[in-house]
């Protein structure tokens, strides 16, 4: 891989990867030491049902998903001429998708397959502190693009799912998180897979 791009996808991978992990799992650890508060929405709240949620796009990002509400958007400019804008919502499995826009188109350059080994294999050696382990790993496509599907469980009981993709100067990242064992509400099945599948499965690239 190109010395200078790889630099490029590593600052990338740390931020929208392993950042992200420690931030769940920071996120968690803090909530353990306050004082409990309901947290937990209604148990008829549209975030308990994914078939409820309305599509959003984004043709600014190339891309559409179904979030409960629209979501917060925030924008980073990177270091290497990069952008990544973060669109979220928090709730009890806390939804969100990263797009970073790179200065050069990345499928002319380098395999899509290749960057998202890259990002997976800096992604965790960043988190290897949390041990997390790999519970289902899946290649995927999206519109004709190429992507994989990461179900992760760390030793602290953090669960992320998560999906990446390539389009063009475009890696798009999204996941939702839960804690492991949480039941509360409806859909809690298989730590909320139904909840977490419905957001990852309505990206669309436009």
């Amino acid at each position: 891989m190109n010395q200078a791009i790889s630099s490029v996808l590593s600052k990338a991978a740390l931020s929208i990867f392993a950042l992200v992990f420690l931030t769940f799992h920071a996120g968690s650890a803090l909530a353990q030491k306050q004082p409990p508060v309901q947290k937990q929405p209604p148990a008829m709240s549209a975030d308990y049902f994914p078939e409820r949620w309305k599509e959003f796009s984004y043709p600014q990002d190339g891309f559409k998903i179904r979030f409960p509400k629209e979501p917060t958007i925030t924008t980073v400019a990177g270091q290497k001429g990069e952008t990544t804008t973060i669109y979220k919502h928090a709730s009890f499995v806390p939804l969100e998708i990263r797009v970073t826009t790179f200065p050069v188109n990345l499928e002319e350059r380098i395999s899509a397959k290749t960057i998202l080994e890259e990002m997976k294999k800096i992604g965790f050696e960043g988190t290897k502190e949390l041990a997390p382990k790999i519970i289902k790993e899946t290649d995927i496509a999206a519109n004709g693009k190429t992507g994989k599907f990461i179900h992760t469980e760390a030793s602290t009981g953090e669960v992320l799912r998560m999906k990446f993709f390539v389009s063009g100067a475009r890696v798009y990242y999204m996941f939702a998180g839960s804690k492991k064992g949480d039941k509360h509400g409806v859909n809690w099945e298989n730590d909320f897979e139904k909840v977490a599948m419905g957001f990852l499965d309505s990206f669309k690239v436009l």
